[in-house]
């Protein structure tokens, strides 16, 4: 959620659509051999809060949650910007990922048969 490298957008997506909010989180649950684990990641306005420690030192550049969601914003801003003048690069945080992705119909990124799933086995 770095506001200067995002990669995952829906998080600070949450928390920039709405001016009242003072925090976000994130819970993953999943299940493993032994069970059920959940891990978690959270950011508040609150920086002493223990549920959000996790995050709140992660960008010490800003000095509270409210200047992390303007720098989100603009970043977003600047991304949503760019895509109206025409400019969609395709350029995946990690390429691996789109291995998974069951929006290739939508994507540009299958367009590049180096990262197509099939393109391994292609001869």
């Amino acid at each position: 959620w770095d506001p200067d490298k995002i990669q995952d957008t829906q998080m600070p997506l949450y928390a920039t659509g709405r001016d009242a909010c003072d925090g976000i989180a994130y819970l993953n649950i999943f299940r493993v051999k032994e069970g059920v684990k959940a891990t978690f990641q959270g950011i508040s306005e609150d920086r002493e809060l223990e549920s959000a420690k996790e995050l709140n030192g992660s960008f010490p550049e800003y000095q509270s949650f409210t200047d992390i969601r303007t720098a989100w914003r603009t970043r977003l801003e600047h991304v949503v910007d760019e895509y109206l003048d025409g400019h969609a690069e395709v350029l995946p945080v990690d390429e691996s990922i789109c291995r998974y992705c069951h929006l290739e119909n939508l994507c540009r990124i299958y367009e590049q048969p180096a990262i197509r799933p099939d393109a391994e086995t292609a001869s």
